[in-house]
């Protein structure tokens, strides 16, 4: 018996964790503010907003992203923050998940203009 698509299409959806379905990107905004945390558990580089973040997994918390101090690319997403802190750019996070209300990001891009 052959399974149509869409039924198919249906169970992997019901399969998937709905986290991985609503990941996705922040809006581009400028950073207020930077704080390296301790680097345990749940506390890392952790990113605020001067406004809300588009927030696809719908964390309590629209404002503030977190970097986990064991991601593969933390020094990466660390040193990109900086220079859109530094300089005044906009920056967009990937976020994956919430964690204690964060967003958790595990990529960063930069915006070039100066708007």
């Amino acid at each position: 018996m052959k399974l149509k698509f869409s039924a198919v299409l249906a169970i992997t959806y019901l399969l998937i964790p709905s986290q991985a379905l609503a990941s996705g990107f922040t809006n581009y905004g400028k950073i207020k503010i930077v704080h390296q945390r301790e680097c345990s558990t749940d506390k890392g580089f952790e990113v605020e907003f001067y406004e809300d973040h588009s927030n696809p997994d719908n964390c309590s918390n629209s404002r503030i992203i977190d970097v986990s101090c064991n991601h593969p690319a933390y020094n990466t997403i660390v040193s990109i923050s900086m220079v859109a802190f530094t300089t005044n750019k906009k920056i967009s996070y990937w976020l994956s998940s919430c964690e204690n209300g964060q967003a958790k990001a595990t990529t960063a891009r930069i915006h070039q203009a100066s708007e």
